[in-house]
Formats: structure tokens, sequence, C-alpha cells
């Protein structure tokens, strides 16, 4: 009894190492364990990492014929999860299932999790309908996840099945229901169901997010509706919703895809009248945007302020893109100098940057020097 109360505080005030500690004295000594100091030492292994003696513990418990309990295989399956293995995080659902120790929605969601980090859609679905099948009542957290999993697979249409049939039985959609959704359709690039499920949330009378609008931005933007992403930009400023750099990023990533370079400008000056910091990708999408129109002069302007400031790192697309502006706008020395720029501070330049410098050595018939490259 003192070491299970032991062992119990130790958990509840996350010192994982002693709960360890203390399951190994108790299994030198000889002392009985039963399913809650168990449980507390298989939630120790997943702090600790060791998904493994987790599952040995479990083990443990069937050969010294230990009382088994839901708690102990929640968390065994929640430190698979946590491990990455969602094969054993299944079994143990199933395996718990089988020994009728009543896995409760909790149970479900813990299996859900272990697929949706591993991105296994298809077992997510099946635990969606076993669910069903012992009519176990889910709520939005676990319907949530599932949407999540969906979500990284690139399930849209499921993602959105799934909605519909939380709708249908009652469950409260969320934002978070709807962010994964739209993070689904923004994998694909699927901008018009992204700003439907968008309009659908306000019209259910939810708010969306900064998490509701980037994906959706960014969704417009791989669809190439940079006029949509600007608006949904501007109705998420309008609504005095927090935005971040990811939104205002996929706004400029939206118009450096079809050249609309002016524009990037105007987002980046946008993004300093409303206090978002900049990072490389800022940088990077308007690069882009000016590469895309040949704008060369305004391209290696906004590199040597990178390259200035010293406050971001330039990474290979930042000076793919500076030089294949200078490639489009013939303008030759730029493109060597950004190459050499490139090869001094050790950014692996590649066959993509040589190809472009070279490119605008040629248009400019500066033959000798290509053949250099």
């Amino acid at each position: 009894i003192a070491c299970g109360a032991a062992l119990s505080a130790c958990e509840k005030g996350s010192a994982w190492a002693q709960v360890l500690g203390l399951a190994d004295f108790m299994e030198v000594s000889g002392i009985p364990g039963n399913f809650v100091t168990c449980a507390n030492a298989i939630n120790a292994c997943e702090r600790a990492g060791d998904w493994q003696r987790g599952l040995a513990i479990l083990a443990g418990m069937r050969s010294k014929a230990i009382q088994l309990h839901r708690v102990t295989y929640d968390a065994a399956i929640s430190a698979c999860g946590s491990g990455g293995v969602w094969y054993w995080a299944l079994q143990l659902y199933f395996t718990g299932r089988r020994d009728k120790m009543r896995l409760d929605a909790g149970s479900c969601k813990l299996a859900i999790g272990a697929c949706s980090k591993s991105g296994v859609w298809s077992q997510v679905l099946d635990l969606l309908q076993d669910a069903a099948t012992l009519k176990v009542d889910l709520d939005d957290t676990v319907y949530n996840a599932a949407i999540s999993a969906l979500s990284h697979g690139g399930e849209w249409s499921k993602a959105l099945d799934l909605l519909g049939i939380m709708a249908e039985r009652s469950v409260e959609l969320s934002v978070v229901s709807y962010n994964s959704a739209i993070g689904a359709c923004e994998k694909l690039g699927l901008w018009a169901q992204a700003v439907a499920l968008l309009q659908e949330a306000a019209a259910c009378g939810l708010q969306g997010d900064g998490i509701t609008f980037a994906a959706a931005i960014s969704a417009c933007g791989k669809g190439a509706q940079w006029p949509q992403a600007l608006g949904l930009l501007n109705e998420m400023v309008a609504a005095s919703i927090e935005s971040d750099t990811v939104a205002w990023n996929s706004a400029i990533s939206a118009c450096g895809q079809v050249g609309e370079w002016e524009r990037a400008i105007e987002l980046m000056r946008g993004m300093e009248k409303a206090r978002v910091a900049y990072s490389i990708r800022t940088h990077n999408a308007a690069i882009t945007s000016c590469e895309k129109a040949g704008a060369w002069t305004v391209a290696v302007q906004l590199l040597d302020v990178v390259l200035s400031t010293g406050a971001l790192q330039p990474t290979a697309v930042t000076f793919h893109a500076a030089i294949s502006a200078c490639e489009k706008g013939r303008e030759a020395t730029q493109a060597m100098r950004v190459l050499e720029e490139m090869d001094a501070r050790s950014v692996e330049t590649g066959t993509i940057a040589y190809n472009a410098a070279i490119s605008a050595c040629e248009k400019c018939g500066r033959w000798s020097e290509a053949m250099q490259l």
C-alpha cells in the first residue's frame, strides 16, 4: 500500500523517473502491484519514451494474474501512440475489447489519436465503425481527431463526410472540426471547398480563427486564386482576428505564384503595419513573385535586405528565386553576384542555381563566364 501511494504521488507530480524506480523496487522485492500501480508505471514509461517497457508491464500483469482494467489498457494505448507505433495501439484496443475491459470513448480517442499521428486514416475509420457498432457515444474531440487524421492523409471527401455524420448525430461542431476539414482541402489546393467550409462555419455561428483563415488562404494560393486569398486576408483583418506569419505568407505565396509582385510587396508592408513578424518564407514568397514576373531589381533588393539585416537565414530557395529573376531579366552580373554570395555562405548551390546563372550569361552574350560555370 505504501509503495502504491508513493508511486501514485510521484506519477501525479510528473516525477516519472522516480515512478519507474519504485516500480523496479517493487518488482525486485516481490511486492505485488495492482492495475492502478501498473497504470502509473506505464504512464511513466510514456513520459520516458519507452513504450516497449510499457507493453512489458502489461504483459507482466497477465503472467502474474494481476487484475486487468481499462485504465491500464488506456495507459498502454497512449504510450504506444506517443511512441508512434499505431499498430500496437490498435492491437491493444481490440484486445481490450475482446477481454471485455469496457473500453469507452476515451479509449477510442486514444487509439484514433495514435493512428492519426501516424497518418493511417483507414484504421481511424475502422475504429469509428467499431464504436458505432458498440453504440459508444463519441464526443466532438474524438471526431475532431478522426477528421485530423483524414486531413493528414489528404482524404478531404471522407473528412467532409464525418462533418455530416457529426451533424446527423447531434455532435457539436466546433471551429476545430472545420479547421481539420479545411486543412484536408488545403493540402490538395481545393480552394472552392475550403472557402465553402469557411462560409458554412460562419453560417453555423462559428467564428473562424487564425488557423481557419490561414488554411483557407493557403488553399486559394495553391489553386492560383490570389484575389480570393487577398479577400480572405482582408476579411480576417477586418474581423480583428489575430493573424500570424502563416496567414500573411500564404497570401503572399498566392500572389507569388502568378507573378503579382506589386501586391506581394504591398502585403509585406501590411505585415509591418499589423506588426506581424517576417519569416524567411515571407521573403522567399515575395522574391518568387518577382521571379515569376522577371522583376529582378526588386528580387535582388529583397535578397539584399535579408543578407544585410542578418535577422533571417536565407535558404537555397531564397537564392534560387533571386538568380532565376536575374536570368529572366537578362541580368548576368547580379546573377553571378548572387551565386557567389550563395557559395560564400556555404549554401548548397545545386544545378538549379548554376543553370539559371549560365542561362543569364548566355542571354547577355557572356559565353566565357557561362563556360567557366
